[in-house]
């Protein structure tokens, strides 16, 4: 039997897009070493943390892997739409600049 003690919780960021085809996740563990040759599939995003937190610098780097996924899938030509779940203020600078740097790409909050 598991208990509380032997768990560790790992972060998953998803990317779902509007027809419910969803795009590679982001993982995030909790320490400071990743055996890359554990994730080998090209275009995953893994992450550690000491804390568990998603820093404004990881959370940047899951943004700039979701870009091209995004556009790879995006057949239509028509622009492509990022809603964040979440206020405006907790989205880092550095963030909101790389997507509004990207041809045909917009963001949004929703609360």
């Amino acid at each position: 039997m598991v208990n509380k003690d032997q768990l560790e919780l790992v972060t998953v960021i998803v990317y779902v897009c509007a027809d419910s085809t969803s795009l590679k996740p982001g993982l995030l563990f909790s320490g400071s070493e990743i055996y890359h040759e554990y994730y080998e599939e090209d275009r995953i995003i893994v992450a550690t943390s000491e804390n568990n937190w998603t820093s404004n610098f990881i959370s940047t780097e899951f943004i700039k892997s979701f870009v091209p996924q995004a556009k790879e899938w995006n057949l239509s030509g028509q622009p492509i739409l990022l809603i964040y779940n979440g206020h405006q203020d907790t989205i880092p600078m550095g963030q909101l600049n790389f997507v509004k740097q990207q041809k045909n790409m917009t963001s949004t909050f929703s609360a």
